[in-house]
């Protein structure tokens, strides 16, 4: 555990990961008028920001991300990865079946 909150750190100081569930209700508003962001310093990138959207605007974003966003020209981790390298592998191997296909019909086999 000691790890865990030497690795973590808050714009306003250290906090424990364990007790996010049982921080105590706040007003959205409140909180807005003084954010603050967590960090993790393995995870670059990743930012927590406690209690900034309300509960509706939670539910709000989870059906974009699950309904709209997932369409193209929206990029996700799958689309991504088709345009990278899988696409490349799956062309490599195409490329091997043709010349299968090919060799098989001259009588020649692998």
């Amino acid at each position: 555990m000691e790890e865990i909150e030497k690795e973590w750190e808050g714009l306003d100081g250290v906090i424990d990961p364990t007790l996010a569930s049982t921080w105590p209700d706040q007003d959205v508003y409140v909180v807005k008028e003084k954010p603050y962001c967590i960090t993790c310093r393995s995870h670059p990138g990743l930012l927590i920001l406690p209690f900034y959207l309300s509960v509706a605007e939670q539910y709000d974003w989870a059906r974009r991300c699950l309904t709209t966003y997932i369409n193209p020209p929206a990029l996700t981790n799958i689309s991504g990865e088709e345009r990278g390298e899988g696409e490349v592998k799956r062309k490599r191997e195409r490329k091997k079946r043709k010349k299968r296909k090919g060799k098989e019909k001259n009588g020649k086999t692998m």
